[in-house]
């Protein structure tokens, strides 16, 4: 057969195949289009690309907005958002509905899984040493990260994830042949292979991970067995290491499904199940053929209390032993699964069930699986559910959830249905039905094509809902949103959702592009706000009239303008047209109406309609209104008669000149007076003005050029004789012709000369003083005559910088002048060279002892240190004239340095039993009587010159003189020793002469008070200062009387030392600066 018949065979069996009816389909022969389910208002709006790299894994519903992860290699985009030159991992993109980019967010690995709970989301992913897990917010930034490690090696094997507001919940399991493994403190693997799964809680407020449940333990290999870490095993329906996991948390509930099967494993004979979270629970009927099973149980998140009453789904009690898959595509508040059939053996019919085993409740669906797939749809565990089949085949499915919905994008090629009622209509091209279910029952259809590949993920959120979708090639992210109008377009695109006119507005201007209807835009590429004239086009100034159609389009009071005038027609418009059907061009009386002589107003307002200068006489003068038009009314709302300079206004003298401007309106000759001194400036008028510019003149009776008004200007002082003055006064005779008067010249026949105003024969020319006459030359030119004799002397006549000199010593006075007197009014004072206030002339009052010390000036005792504590290098010892630490006040000898000896005797004060005494030293017997005027020194009863005589020590109590002889008074025993007859003989007199002495101490040292204070000369203190120290010897003066008076002595000395010392010093300046006055001199000199 040659290739033309070939393909004419071919081409005939495809259309046989295309026109015949499946034989699938004749089990459907019942059903008429009228049972398909009703089509959503949902429709495709937004396609956003994934590309270039990067690999989307999953989508969801992350705030108002699609959170999408992906996976990339460094490089990649979505959408319009593009990145590149980056480490290879994940990213977090969130998205709008209209597929703009909100956030980009890096993620610490690249995602595997993701749970949204209400306030964001939660990824889990592998890294080199285990999984991290992530958690972020509504607006896609990482608010905790946690990693876990097994104990050896790096891998984990992920199950589940599912997370609420508070905690997120997954599960773990350690692959095997690598021996005993160990994860969150437990053993994982056991080196026999067998195997524990961990399901552990993430708490997102403390960020800390706890084990919720084990399940252990476990072998996998075609078939699925529970027991022991040793020993026997059963067979049993639970969750698989090898397959996915589930679970999903409500705010109080943690549900799981247990995935007992996946790749080619099957089950034989199971007796019982084990949930997810470790509870088992069997069933009484024996054991049973199962595949493609679940196991789905729930836990109180708040008591941890488990409910699992072996509810289960899956094929049962099939007896050809498929090896079918069932996949939960979504798991939550509603749930679907994706049966995948087997492709080998026959075609027998098996029961797929929802099975509880506590109840015995059953579902069966059935099920020819031969390479045929089918949909399970229901609530959370199916215990409410339908099974959808497809009359060809179908393909894949992604789903998902909500607390009112369940949503399940669905691959397929013709007809779906569900038991014997038909949801979507197909045919053998492949298209893609989105399911929207409730438990058991289907809400709604959404059909769309496969233009960009069947379904990887669905999300929904705020009434929209994305669609992920592959085409082996390109991922493609399909957003969907509601057509409200049915115009075909959805919220999301359409501009107009509740107008089923419209869809488009290219330009934004809230009219659509859609042309023919009330709402269609006249100018659909530029925006505009008309809706008059036409519609959405532009409108400058907002009179809803479209700016082509406006007559006026930048003025919002007018749009139209019959007779073409340019003034609208709108009459309370701006410059509405008063002749809105004449023509015309007034615009000042009226707008719009004919002005022939184009000034603005109308002829019929116009009071000269042919001159355009003019156009009205208010006053009726005959002068039009207008000032500037040609014989303009200067005046034109007051009648008059005025012909030159202004018109039109009152004249009253009738000279031809406004009263206004008429210096003189009552006089007909005069009508200019320029400088308004009331005289005419008309030569020929009456009262001229011979002085026109000056108001203050106006006659010159001697015509000389000066006015007769003397108070006037150059007023003349001679009004009848003419005369040349103008130095002292003007208009009078000047002989010598020096510019002064006869009268006023002191020297009238001189012309060199004229003025000496003081009158003292010097002119005033070379007079430097010409108003005063006791000075006329001024030498240094300083303003002080050199007269001696005149006022205001100069002191210093060739010196220029001074003048004054108040205490006559010869300097000035002037601060800023040649040799300043520092002292001003003290004559023996004039420099002060440190600047201190005392004066550098040593034998001047208040002498400077420190010249060139600012800080010093005064040492009163002489001793080269300054009296000026403050000041430099001050005296250690004020008032210490010998220096020597005792101040003079206290130092029994003020001139004698005696450092430490207060009294100046040659001992030390701390040995010196009398330190304010020169006189005494030592006291040996403690009496308080100082040795030198104690009689008897160590108080042993003789006195010490009795001692003395008598060989003893005078100063030891225990040597006494030895009596050797002794006197019986007569009449008695009494004997009386030497010493005996002296006491009577000697000491009675003795102590007579004390006892006057005491008494007559007071007295007697008052009299040498007043002679040492009489006394005029040293040598009479030192006779007197004899006289009583021969008292103290005498007992006459007490010791403290003495000390008195010696230091009233030394005070006295050292004042009459210091008059003489000044008298010296006198006496030298005196004789080495002559010519100094005396004070009595000087001021007798001064007249004080």
């Amino acid at each position: 057969m040659n290739a033309a018949r070939i393909a004419t065979f071919v081409s005939v069996i495809l259309i046989l195949q295309a026109t015949l009816p499946l034989a699938e389909q004749s089990e459907l022969g019942e059903l008429s289009p009228s049972n398909v389910a009703s089509q959503s208002s949902w429709v495709w709006d937004v396609n956003v690309p994934i590309e270039n790299g990067a690999v989307a894994v999953d989508i969801s519903p992350i705030g108002s907005a699609y959170a999408v992860t992906v996976t990339h290699d460094g490089t990649g985009s979505v959408g319009n958002h593009n990145w590149s030159n980056e480490a290879p991992g994940g990213k977090l993109i969130i998205l709008d509905h209209d597929g703009s980019i909100l956030s980009d967010t890096t993620l610490v690995a690249q995602p595997v899984m993701q749970a949204v709970h209400d306030g964001g989301m939660v990824l889990i992913a592998h890294t080199s040493t285990g999984v991290v897990l992530e958690s972020v917010n509504e607006n896609g930034a990482i608010e905790h990260t946690i990693e876990l490690a097994p104990s050896s090696g790096s891998e984990l094997r992920i199950h589940a994830l599912t997370s609420n507001q508070d905690d997120a919940y997954f599960t773990l399991s350690c692959p095997t042949g690598s021996g005993l493994i160990g994860l969150a403190g437990l053993d994982c693997t056991l080196a026999n292979d067998r195997q524990r799964m961990i399901t552990m809680q993430w708490n997102l407020q403390t960020n800390t991970t706890s084990v919720e449940s084990t399940v252990e333990w476990l072998l996998s290999s075609n078939l699925l067995e529970y027991g022991g870490e040793n020993g026997a095993l059963n067979e049993i329906i639970g969750p698989n290491p090898d397959c996915h996991q589930a679970l999903y948390a409500s705010p109080t509930t943690l549900y799981s499904a247990a995935n007992s099967h996946c790749g080619d494993r099957d089950h034989n004979s199971a007796e019982g199940a084990l949930s997810l979270l470790g509870t088992t629970a069997s069933w009484s009927s024996g054991s049973m053929e199962v595949s493609a099973a679940h196991a789905f149980g729930a836990r109180n998140i708040a008591t941890g209390t488990d409910t699992f009453d072996a509810q289960w789904s899956g094929i049962r009690d099939c007896s050809i032993g498929v090896l079918a898959d069932a996949k939960l595509s979504v798991f939550g508040h509603q749930s679907a699964l994706f049966v995948e059939g087997w492709n080998t053996g026959g075609n027998t019919e098996c029961d797929f069930v929802s099975f509880n085993a506590s109840s015995g409740a059953t579902t069966t669906t059935a099920f020819q699986g031969l390479n045929a797939n089918m949909i399970v749809l229901g609530n959370t565990d199916f215990s409410s559910a339908f099974a959808v089949k497809s009359t060809r085949s179908i393909l894949s499915m992604a789903s998902t959830s909500t607390p009112d919905l369940g949503f399940a994008a669905v691959c397929h090629t013709g007809t779906l249905y569900g038991d014997v009622e038909a949801l979507v209509s197909g045919g053998q091209n492949e298209q893609i039905s989105i399911l929207a279910w409730h438990d058991s029952t289907v809400s709604n259809v959404t059909t769309h094509n496969v233009n960009a590949g069947c379904p990887q993920a669905i999300a929904t959120n705020s009434g929209n809902f994305a669609l992920l979708q592959y085409d082996g090639a390109l991922q493609t992210l399909s957003i969907f949103s509601d057509d409200f109008d049915g115009d075909g377009y959805g919220s999301t695109r359409d501009a107009f959702p509740t107008d089923g006119n419209q869809w488009s507005d290219i330009d934004a201007d809230g009219f659509g592009d859609n042309g023919g209807f009330s709402t269609s835009d006249d100018c659909p590429y530029t925006p505009g706000t008309s809706t008059s004239g036409r519609q959405g086009c532009g409108d400058i100034d907002g009179d809803a009239w479209a700016d082509d159609s406006d007559a006026f389009p930048h003025d919002s009071t007018q749009w139209a303008d019959e007779d073409g005038d340019g003034f609208g027609d709108e009459s309370n418009g701006n410059f509405a047209d008063d002749c809105p059907a004449v023509s015309g061009t007034s615009n000042r009386d009226t707008f719009g109406c004919p002005d022939n002589d184009f000034d603005g107003f109308s002829n019929v307002g116009d009071a000269y309609p042919s001159d355009p200068s003019q156009w009205a006489d208010s006053d009726a003068d005959g002068y039009g209104d207008n000032p500037s038009g040609i014989g303009g009314d200067n005046c034109p709302l007051v009648n008059g008669n005025s012909t030159e300079g202004l018109l039109g206004c009152p004249d009253t003298d009738g000279d031809g000149y406004a009263d206004l401007v008429d210096d003189l309106p009552d006089e007909v000759t005069q009508w200019g007076d320029l400088d308004g001194d009331g005289y005419g400036d008309n030569p020929v008028g009456l009262d001229y003005d011979e002085f026109p510019f000056d108001p203050t003149q106006s006659s010159d009776l001697d015509a000389d050029g000066y006015g007769d008004n003397l108070g006037g200007t150059r007023g003349d002082a001679c009004i009848t004789t003419p005369g040349t003055s103008t130095e002292d006064r003007f208009g009078c005779i000047d002989s010598d012709g020096d510019g002064w008067s006869d009268a006023g010249d002191g020297f009238p026949q001189d012309g060199l000369r004229w003025l000496d105003t003081d009158n003292d024969g010097y002119e005033d020319s070379v007079d430097a003083f010409p108003y005063d006459p006791s000075q006329n030359m001024d030498s240094d030119g300083d303003g002080f005559g050199d007269n001696s004799f005149g006022s205001n002397a100069d002191k210093f006549p060739n010196e220029a910088t001074q003048w004054y000199d108040i205490d006559g010593d010869g300097y000035g006075d002037n601060p800023f002048g040649v040799n300043y007197d520092a002292f001003l009014a003290e004559p023996s004072q004039w420099y002060d060279s440190d600047n201190d206030g005392c004066g550098d002339n040593p034998v001047g009052r208040n002498p400077d002892m420190f010249p060139n010390d600012a800080t010093q000036c005064v040492d009163e005792d002489g001793d080269g240190y300054g009296d000026n504590l403050s000041g430099f290098n001050p005296d250690p010892f004020l008032f210490d004239r010998d220096n020597d630490g005792y101040n003079d006040s206290i130092d029994v000898r003020p001139d004698f340095a005696s450092p430490g000896d207060l009294d100046g005797d040659l001992t030390p004060d701390e040995d010196d039993a009398f330190p304010n005494d020169a006189t005494e030293q030592r006291d040996t017997d403690g009496d308080n009587i100082g040795d030198e005027a104690d009689p008897d020194d160590d108080n042993d009863g003789y006195l010490d010159d009795a001692e003395r005589n008598a060989g003893t020590d005078p100063l030891d109590a225990s040597s006494k003189p030895v009596d050797t002889y002794e006197l019986v008074v007569p009449g008695t025993q009494i004997g009386l020793g030497a010493w005996d007859l002296i006491g009577v003989f000697v000491g009675v007199p003795l102590s007579l002469w004390i006892g006057v002495g005491l008494v007559t101490r007071g007295s007697r040292a008052r009299r040498f008070e007043t002679s040492l204070k009489e006394a005029t000369k040293r040598a009479d203190l030192e006779e007197i200062a004899s006289a009583y120290e021969r008292a103290v010897m005498m007992r006459m003066l007490g010791p403290h009387q003495a000390i008195r008076l010696e230091r009233l002595r030394t005070e006295l000395d050292d004042v009459l030392e210091q008059a003489i010392q000044q008298e010296n010093v006198r006496v030298q300046q005196t004789a080495a600066v002559s010519g100094v006055p005396s004070d009595i001199a000087y001021e007798q000199q001064q007249g004080w």
